[in-house]
């Protein structure tokens, strides 16, 4: 979130790096003994810069800017984190005019859209009797005693009995909740959303996989702090594109589904912004969210179909062509097959080659010295299945029984794990070259699906 307005002359913009203008402030003594100590001594450029490094690693930094005529001029500055709260009105003229109160109270509203449940000050020193009537004005109260003065501590507790819901970024202790809920509607055909499993173990391991990656968020809403709706965000900021995992929400009233539904995605687009392309994957018969959907001026991208194959159906190997794991030394050449093939997808030809273990893996088909198809297969046992990502082979070489081969050599290889149940992969609807070979190993139709984007514009 770049810009907070508070009022019409007031507002709060996130820190970007330029701030030379706050310099001065950090040369005043008398201000520097109330928030840094009786020892604090002035700021010259490198500590500040120093400063306003560390403040922005660890949290939420902004500038509080006032109108001054036609422009916005800072004159403080402010840091949201989970457990400090500094903030200093670095103009003097605009100390003890209620600033630093409003600031807050729209910080604590900022903290619970990002899930917190506290706030804290570490400290606030005896002396600095404007600091705690702050504080305590706006329902800080003491939690510890310090060196020179206390720590203070909010409680961002939700009212109960409220009918109001929040809308904010989910932690990890909202996993079981989460895995309730998107099991609870995702095994049902009318609710159900592509890139989640059905079954709570698989989505169990995958909203853990997703909190242990950085890049990752989960929005939910919180009503009387029960979870009532949850939108999951695979998110590569390489590529600058979002996944949407969701959204789903409790119960089954039509009206209630659509305008929870609509204030998640509204929440992740006012988040990230437009800098993304956000991607949904809706069950054909998942009515109320492609309604949605294109009320809110999303791209129909096409349908697609996901294929599964079981033990059953595999037929005879190809036995024309040699199937074989690439060497080490091969790995560019596979690299530069898929990026060929498949430019702008989800996995480059880089991160493949660097997920390659015991449960990821290539096979190739050669002519000679020169690759000319690959597969690319994931064992993901949560699921208790293996899925094709991707395969290719070079134009030159098409209908030729290549990718039969390896397709079949990595059902084969997936399946020899007791665990897989089956082995799975996406496809267009409209690539009938790809169906028809699919339909001929034995794939059959698992699900529908439509595709959607809402494009960077």
């Amino acid at each position: 979130m770049q810009l907070i307005d508070i009022t019409k002359g007031l507002r709060l913009r996130r820190y970007d790096g330029n701030y030379d203008f706050a310099l001065s402030w950090y040369q005043d003594e008398e201000m520097l003994r109330l928030v840094d100590g009786k020892d604090a001594s002035v700021y010259d450029a490198l500590k500040l810069a120093r400063m306003y490094n560390y403040l922005n690693e660890q949290g939420e930094l902004y500038f509080i800017e006032i109108q001054e005529e036609d422009e916005f001029k800072p004159i403080g500055d402010v840091t949201l984190c989970k457990d400090d709260l500094p903030i200093v009105i670095g103009e003097s003229k605009y100390r003890g005019k209620g600033i630093g109160k409003q600031v807050i109270e729209v910080l604590k509203e900022r903290a619970r859209e990002l899930g917190y449940t506290t706030l804290g000050v570490r400290e606030i020193y005896n002396y600095n009797n404007a600091s705690i009537r702050l504080f305590e004005n706006v329902g800080f109260i003491k939690d510890k005693s310090t060196v020179d003065g206390f720590s203070y501590r909010y409680d961002l507790i939700m009212k109960r009995g409220s009918e109001e819901m929040k809308c904010c970024y989910l932690g990890e202790e909202y996993t079981e909740e989460i895995v309730q809920l998107m099991s609870k509607y995702n095994k049902l055909l009318q609710y159900r959303i592509g890139y989640c499993s059905v079954k709570p173990e698989s989505i169990r391991a995958d909203v853990k996989e997703s909190f242990a990656d950085p890049e990752n968020k989960t929005v939910g809403i919180l009503q009387d702090s029960k979870l009532v709706a949850v939108i999951g965000l695979e998110i590569d900021e390489a590529k600058q594109v979002v996944e949407m995992v969701g959204p789903f929400v409790e119960g089954k009233e039509k009206q209630m589904w659509l305008e929870l539904s609509e204030q998640l995605i509204s929440f992740v687009l006012k988040e990230l912004g437009n800098a993304y392309t956000y991607k949904f994957f809706i069950h054909k018969e998942h009515e109320w969210c492609k309604s949605l959907l294109r009320s809110m001026h999303t791209h129909f991208m096409g349908d697609e179909y996901t294929l599964r194959i079981y033990p059953s159906n595999i037929g005879a190997l190809e036995e024309e062509y040699l199937v074989e794991v690439p060497s080490v030394e091969e790995y560019e050449e596979v690299k530069a097959l898929h990026d060929l093939t498949w430019p702008g997808v989800y996995y480059s030809g880089e991160e493949i080659v660097t997920m390659l273990d015991e449960g990821h893996q290539v096979f190739i088909v050669k002519q000679g010295k020169e690759i000319v198809g690959y597969t690319f297969i994931e064992q993901q046992l949560s699921g208790k299945r293996g899925y094709i990502h991707f395969l290719a082979v070079k134009e030159a070489y098409r209908g030729k029984g290549i990718g039969r081969a390896l397709l079949q050599y990595a059902i084969k290889w997936s399946m020899q794990d007791a665990e897989v149940e089956k082995v799975c992969l996406c496809v267009e609807v409209e690539n009938e070259n790809a169906l028809k070979l699919y339909y001929g190993i034995g794939f059959e139709i698992e699900e529908a699906y439509e595709a959607y984007h809402i494009d960077k514009s």
